[in-house]
């Protein structure tokens, strides 16, 4: 539990550290505690200054009255005299003694009277104020002298005042001193400093206390200040843009003053205020691009400058999966190799927009086509960081082209067909015309069945395109698939006897019924059959031309009907437009038409048909129809 508290308490000083309000108050109370303590220093140094100007004013005056009573006392040669004014000076507040030295440094009168008689040499203290070249602290003209001693372990002032020989001493019939002796002597008076120290030792507790004071009051002044019109304002400023950043946008905070801390309120509530703006607008943008990128019917994959998928969209991840990471050619849609003239390469080396057709192998296992179209994805400084692919499928395109062309092809051979025909109605007629000119009934009778050909024929084929152009629900019944195959069979026997091919029926001992439409059923049989007797008719194989007819009924009620024939196959070329296209092998005898009619007819049924075949060994058509759902 020890280590979260210290971890608090670390914490707690990196805040302080980064704290401007820590480092503007204690900036403040540092410069009030200097402000304060040279405040306090003046204060004492000028204290102290004054206090000892004091008592060397009051030295120069107490030495004033003791040299002018002692000259009196001497000029009366009253030596007493002076001893009582020696005493009384002594006697004095503060003042630890008082001197007169003679001429050679011996102490004549002292208020102290151990020292009476005492020498002094000019090394002494006392001599060398006057003995040395030291400056004086009062005014020269005076000849005093001041100067600090130490007497004990008390400090002291001391004063050293010559005393001049003047025409009343010397020229008294009782003074001793000659006129050559200007200076007689030496007046010293020690003074305490003891109750200067006093003094200032309380005037340093006065201005302590009173620094003290000032300091609390300046400082807390300060404090108060600083946080309620600084910190607070920028609390709230670093609170509010800390929840800003974490997405809290539109904050408003109260603006307190007008002054500049007041004016960045204002301007950090209007700059909250477009941040919000443009965040709505962000937002709303990005949910557009986000609906269009994954709502849009078209496969889209952005990709890096590896070429390695970063973001699809879900109509890819729908398709085939997600394969976000990957390389685009390790896709579905990239292929095992990179495409040539890839547009994404080429979007990335110029900034622009490219687009091509691209085949690709789903897995599916068929070919589909799309249209690509790269556009780069730029960053901060116009920077491609990255190009989108956009996929459109357009399979469905290519084949409706396909079948536009097969249409095309397919109205131009019924269209030849038609014209075909019409020139054998043409030549009935004129055969009919002719006869009936000549009156010739054998001739009459060759050109009627002419037209009545022909007439059959388009007929047929105008059943044909009717069937094909409309949609229709078949007319199920309840059938047995044999007795439709055996109709089929005596209906084309004679047919594939005159052809010289041999008809053959395979079906399974039993059968059950089936639901189809029985005429439907009966045209697609009828249509392979007539088409493999057709293709055997002229076939000289190595074996008889023969063509079999199978059926099957599976257990889950799906018929399976089988045409073979063993005869010349149909061509590759061929094999590729059946089912797509208006095909025949007959020549002018066919429209092209019965094939399309049957994959018509089986599809209606949700059935297939598929065929095989093998140039020179026949070919085998395969019909499903499965059982129809309640």
């Amino acid at each position: 539990m020890s280590f979260p508290i210290k971890k608090n308490k670390k914490e707690f000083r990196l805040s302080l550290k980064k704290s401007l309000s820590f480092k503007l108050c204690l900036f403040l109370g540092v410069g009030i505690g200097a402000c304060v303590g040279l405040f306090c220093l003046y204060f004492l140094y000028y204290e102290s200054e004054s206090l000892r100007e004091a008592v060397k004013k009051e030295l120069v005056e107490l030495s004033g009255i003791v040299l002018r009573n002692s000259v009196r006392s001497m000029q009366a040669n009253h030596p007493e005299g002076i001893e009582d004014i020696i005493k009384t000076a002594g006697e004095q507040k503060n003042v630890l003694s008082v001197r007169i030295y003679s001429r050679d440094g011996t102490v004549k009168y002292s208020s102290d009277a151990g020292s009476l008689g005492l020498s002094l040499g000019k090394d002494a203290t006392s001599c060398r104020v006057c003995h040395t070249s030291q400056s004086t602290e009062i005014p020269a003209q005076a000849r005093d002298r001041i100067f600090m001693v130490k007497d004990g372990r008390i400090g002291a002032l001391a004063i050293v005042a010559p005393i001049f020989g003047e025409p009343s001493c010397y020229e008294a019939p009782c003074h001793r001193h000659p006129p050559e002796h200007r200076v007689l002597g030496v007046l010293e008076i020690h003074r305490s400093l003891e109750d200067v120290h006093g003094e200032v030792a309380k005037g340093l507790r006065h201005a302590l206390a009173f620094g003290l004071v000032l300091f609390t009051a300046a400082s807390s002044l300060g404090f108060f200040f600083l946080i309620r019109f600084v910190h607070r304002p920028v609390r709230y400023l670093v609170d509010s843009a800390v929840r800003m950043g974490k997405g809290d946008y539109g904050l408003q905070i109260p603006v307190r003053g007008q002054d500049e801390l007041g004016q960045l309120t204002k301007i950090f509530n209007e700059m909250s205020r477009q941040i919000e703006d443009r965040q709505k607008k962000l937002l709303q943008s990005r949910e557009e691009f986000r609906t269009l990128f994954h709502e849009v019917p078209v496969h889209i994959m952005v990709l890096d400058q590896e070429l390695r998928i970063k973001k699809l969209n879900r109509s890819y991840m729908d398709a085939f999966g997600d394969n976000t990471g990957k390389l685009c050619r390790e896709t579905p849609l990239g292929g095992e190799e990179l495409c040539k003239d890839c547009p994404t390469l080429r979007s990335f080396a110029d900034g622009q927009v490219h687009g091509s057709e691209r085949m690709s192998r789903l897995p599916d296992g068929k070919e589909h086509s799309f249209l690509v179209h790269s556009a780069p994805i730029r960053g901060e400084g116009g920077r491609i960081q990255a190009v989108m692919e956009i996929f459109v499928e357009i399979t469905q395109i290519k084949e409706l082209q396909k079948e536009l062309v097969l249409l095309g092809e397919t109205v131009a051979g019924i269209s030849h067909t038609i014209k075909n025909i019409l020139g054998g109605l043409e030549g009935g007629l004129y055969v009919v015309d002719a006869a009936l000119g000549k009156n010739n009934q054998e001739l009459l009778a060759k050109g009627w069945n002419m037209v009545k050909g022909n007439v059959n024929r388009i007929s047929a084929l105008v059943r044909d395109i009717l069937f094909l152009s409309r949609e229709r629900t078949p007319a199920l019944e309840e059938i047995d698939p044999g007795e439709i195959c055996r109709e089929v069979m005596e209906l084309l026997c004679c047919p594939a006897r005159e052809a010289g091919v041999c008809m053959e029926l395979e079906a399974p001992g039993v059968c059950k019924t089936i639901r189809v439409d029985p005429r439907g059923l009966h045209t697609v049989l009828t249509d392979l059959l007539s088409n493999a007797i057709e293709a055997c008719r002229d076939w000289c194989g190595s074996s008889p031309s023969r063509v079999l007819l199978r059926y099957q009924c599976q257990g889950d009620g799906t018929a399976v009907f089988e045409v073979q024939d063993n005869g010349p196959g149909i061509e590759p070329e061929i094999l590729e437009l059946l089912f797509k296209k208006s095909v025949s092998t007959k020549g002018s005898k066919g429209s092209g038409l019965g094939l399309l009619v049957t994959k018509k007819i089986v599809e209606e049924h949700g059935g297939s048909i598929h065929v095989e075949s093998t140039p020179g060994r026949g070919a085998c058509f395969k019909v499903v129809i499965p059982a129809p759902k309640d």
